[in-house]
């Protein structure tokens, strides 16, 4: 699963300065999370035990409406219109928690031939590392994260594990 993107919900955007910014309705985030969550990227928000930012209820999905700079809009819906921020929570530990990349692949002859990309999931700052459970290195069994191409879109990846030690674990 991608890591929660954590940010201070009761900190209220003023001239510039702050995160939760009820005028706009944006939550500015740092250059790291913002780019983990492009535009229609599937989101869980969780208020982190204090009250929730005006507008979202704890544990709800979101979806990244807009992404400009360093600052998110959210919706309700994918494509939907921006929800409105009608105030700051409290609590300085509200959470963003993209959703988990998955996989499938196609074995022959008890090799892993390809993989295919079935969700690319959101929230990753860096690619997923590919991890292969149930098996060993000469008899793989499940997959259980994927990897994206450059630029950032899933990929089907044939698997030249060969050619990159340290790519795959096995546990």
């Amino acid at each position: 699963a991608p890591p929660a993107i954590t940010f201070d919900g009761s900190d209220d955007e003023v001239a510039g300065t702050g995160i939760v910014n009820i005028a706009d309705n944006t939550i500015k985030l740092t250059s790291t999370q913002a780019t983990a969550l492009p535009v229609n990227a599937q989101l869980t928000y969780n208020s982190g035990g204090g009250t929730s930012i005006g507008g979202l209820t704890s544990g709800n999905t979101y979806f990244i409406k807009t992404n400009t700079g360093t600052e998110v809009t959210l919706s309700a819906t994918s494509g939907g219109t921006v929800i409105d921020i009608t105030g700051v929570g409290t609590g300085t530990s509200h959470t963003f928690t993209g959703t988990t990349a998955t996989a499938t692949c196609t074995v022959s002859g008890g090799a892993i031939n390809a993989i295919t990309v079935t969700n690319a999931g959101s929230g990753y700052s860096s690619p997923p590392v590919v991890t292969v459970s149930g098996g060993s290195p000469s008899s793989p069994a499940v997959l259980i994260a994927v990897c994206r191409g450059a630029s950032g879109e899933p990929d089907d990846v044939p698997l030249p594990f060969g050619g990159f030690p340290g790519a795959v674990t096995y546990s």
